[in-house]
């Protein structure tokens, strides 16, 4: 049976950031205008026009979700108060815009990640790179893992992000997510009281863009040849 591209996509991020060490979360589909708040979308950000439920099960998630930012970051809040430090987890999930007519509203599959490295341990560790770099580099995975050349452009433009430690992720022309370390003052708004990075990538836009063309070289007729060299001066 033939895969979808659609399903070759999902399942090569799914296994590419499973093997760069992260744990799939699922969260529930709901949410607020207070977490769209504490993220710190503009009032005319397009994220803000959301999808209301006529039976939420609460009040506070009266909504359809229109980004997993917030849900990634929930978890690393829940994680971080139930002392673990090294976090590692993703969301492969759709959100929702509504429709100006009756319709049923248009569904977006995306993909978003969250790292958090810890404190460490008794003894004083070695210096590592910028958390960017981490998530970045997962990314990085992601892509390679789909055959897609993917560019990162500094700056994001994103308010939930660090605007000196964030890049916007394009393939060729089109916009298909951004990555990057947590502000500070949104850091705050959700109680992460540690250096934190998170990545958000729309499925749908990769799964439009064509994958390049595999290359490959002819395997040599010659078999290896090893030798150890003494050399006596």
């Amino acid at each position: 049976v033939a895969v979808s591209r659609g399903r070759s996509v999902l399942d090569g991020a799914r296994n590419a950031l499973c093997a760069a060490g992260f744990v799939e979360c699922m969260t529930l589909p709901f949410a607020s205008a207070a977490a769209l708040d504490r993220i710190g979308l503009a009032e005319d950000d397009a994220r803000r026009r959301a999808v209301h439920l006529q039976n939420p099960l609460t009040d506070e998630e009266s909504q359809l979700r229109t980004t997993l930012v917030p849900s990634l970051l929930g978890v690393a809040r829940t994680n971080r108060s139930r002392q673990v430090e090294r976090i590692r987890a993703f969301e492969v999930g759709r959100v929702f815009a509504p429709v100006v007519s009756d319709e049923l509203p248009i569904e977006t599959l995306h993909v978003a990640g969250v790292v958090m490295r810890g404190e460490g341990g008794l003894w004083a560790a070695a210096p590592q790179p910028p958390l960017f770099f981490d998530a970045k580099g997962a990314v990085e995975h992601l892509f390679e893992n789909l055959g897609l050349a993917a560019t990162f452009t500094a700056g994001a433009n994103e308010p939930f992000l660090h605007p000196g430690a964030s890049a916007a992720i394009t393939l060729g022309e089109r916009h298909v997510g951004v990555v990057g370390e947590l502000h500070p003052e949104t850091a705050a708004r959700f109680e992460i009281d540690a250096p934190c990075a998170i990545f958000a990538l729309d499925l749908d836009a990769i799964v439009a863009t064509s994958p390049a063309p595999v290359k490959y070289s002819e395997v040599s007729r010659q078999p290896s040849v090893r030798r150890d060299l003494a050399v006596l001066l």
